[in-house]
């Protein structure tokens, strides 16, 4: 399948309180669905999993994320920050071709707590973050929630020379599969590397190598069928556990003070485990 269509448009605003000892940020966002969201049956194949392609889905309906975030300094080099945010979801279609499915999302909740020490000769960021959603509904007369899911991140950085650094990090997170029939999680684990090389004052060179390893069910795609009416149909497919080992390659150019071009070029492999459309590994 295939889909020609905008994305949603995000609108963020933020104003900064900045005193010597905390920072507070207010913060607004906004999604408009700018995005085609009723997709047709041949449209729905275009929804990939987010370990292929960054979006899986094209449209949503509005969306309203107000949040604030409180930073502590301590010192120089470390600050602490914590953060809420909660989003009113807005009502949208998701078929074109099937009546009676609209989801009206629950409301969400986000929170983060987050370190960062930026030394001379080394800099770290710990992340927590957690989010949850209230129950949602379907214009059938069904029901569903989503599992509230944690995700943890650790990132190292390391200078090793005027001209170079070294990078690395460790992510993990549970991933609810976010489907009406199939609310199962998977862990899913992030492992990688990068190393930079800058080359004069405005280019800089990377190198990348990264590992995801997921357990669980986890989402790979869409089924169309007819009901027992002829009626058209869908369900998610999803798979038992899979990994992934990308190979990558950045270029940087620092245009001016404050624009900067990017090139990346990656290459990846990736395994799945058995499909719930029976499919072996």
């Amino acid at each position: 399948g295939s889909v020609q269509t905008m994305t949603d448009t995000t609108f963020s605003i933020m104003k900064r309180n900045e005193k010597p000892k905390y920072i507070v940020d207010y913060l607004f966002d906004v999604n408009i669905p700018t995005g085609k969201s009723a997709l047709s049956w041949s449209e729905r194949y275009a929804r990939m999993n987010e370990d292929i392609v960054g979006k899986s889905t094209f449209g949503e309906g509005w969306k309203f994320t107000p949040g604030i975030d409180l930073t502590r300094k301590i010192g120089k080099e470390d600050r602490w920050t914590i953060g809420l945010s909660y989003s009113f979801n807005r009502p949208y279609d998701p078929t074109s071709d099937i009546a009676n499915d609209t989801v009206s999302p629950g409301n969400g909740v986000n929170g983060h707590l987050l370190w960062q020490h930026a030394g001379q000769t080394w800099q770290m960021r710990a992340e927590v973050l957690y989010s949850a959603a209230g129950q949602s509904s379907v214009s059938n007369g069904g029901t569903y929630r989503s599992n509230s899911q944690w995700q943890y991140r650790l990132t190292y950085n390391k200078p090793v020379s005027k001209t170079d650094d070294w990078m690395l990090y460790y992510w993990r997170e549970n991933r609810d599969v976010d489907t009406a029939t199939d609310r199962s999680q998977a862990a899913v684990n992030y492992l990688g590397t990068m190393y930079s090389h800058r080359i004069g004052k405005a280019h800089t060179l990377r190198y990348t190598f990264d590992v995801m390893q997921s357990n669980g069910r986890i989402y790979d795609g869409v089924y169309n069928y007819f009901d027992t009416n002829g009626a058209p149909q869908y369900s998610s497919v999803t798979v038992d556990g899979r990994r992934k080992f990308t190979l990558g390659l950045g270029y940087d150019i620092q245009v001016n003070r404050y624009s900067t071009l990017s090139l990346d070029l990656q290459a990846f492999k990736m395994y799945d485990g058995p499909s719930s459309h029976g499919l072996s590994d």
